[in-house]
């Protein structure tokens, strides 16, 4: 489970958490470049840290199942994939969306290689995050289908486009299917620390 912190991946994480059938292990992602701005004093990625503890407490107690949390940085990633080509495209008068390279080439890209480099378990059966997309996977071993949010202001498939068939096969998203007032209402029955 991918988690950020924010109220969305939260509630994905509690809905996965609460469901017998998954055993979760939560990361939070380090991409930007919290470590090599850490001398410019507070960085806001330790707020989130900070939120993604409070939120993984709350549910191993909740959920009375222990879900593990670790920290990856994937900021060398993000910096040759990301930042490298935003500024190639935007040189060349182009309009890059870092976003949606951040997703297919990051997020549900070097992720798993770098957390089964570390020795993680590399038998995670999904990638799970908070986005508002959802995922038509395939009975019979054909393509899985990106499809649409129900909430077209929340609406994030157009930033996981370019995710690959191999990437959507891997890819859960528990929210996908609601509507942001909705995933609101779920914080607030799950009693997260965040859910405000």
């Amino acid at each position: 489970m991918l988690l950020s912190g924010g109220v969305d991946s939260s509630v994905a994480l509690s809905l996965l958490a609460s469901d017998p059938k998954y055993e979760v292990h939560a990361f939070y992602l380090k991409i930007w470049l919290e470590d090599e701005l850490s001398h410019l004093g507070v960085c806001p990625w330790e707020e989130d840290w900070e939120t993604c503890q409070k939120v993984v407490a709350h549910l191993s107690e909740y959920c009375s199942s222990r879900i593990s949390l670790t920290a990856v940085s994937l900021q060398t990633q993000y910096h040759q994939h990301i930042l490298n080509y935003t500024l190639h495209e935007a040189k060349r008068g182009r309009t890059p969306n870092p976003d949606i390279m951040c997703n297919a080439r990051v997020k549900f890209g070097c992720f798993l290689s770098e957390i089964m480099s570390q020795g993680q378990p590399n038998s995670f059966d999904y990638v799970v995050s908070g986005h508002y997309a959802r995922v038509q996977h395939s009975n019979t071993g054909g393509s899985s289908k990106l499809l649409r949010a129900p909430d077209p202001i929340k609406d994030l498939s157009y930033f996981l486009s370019t995710l690959t068939q191999a990437q959507l096969n891997r890819v859960l998203f528990p929210i996908g299917n609601l509507t942001k007032n909705q995933v609101r209402t779920l914080a607030a029955e799950f009693n997260l620390p965040n859910k405000e």
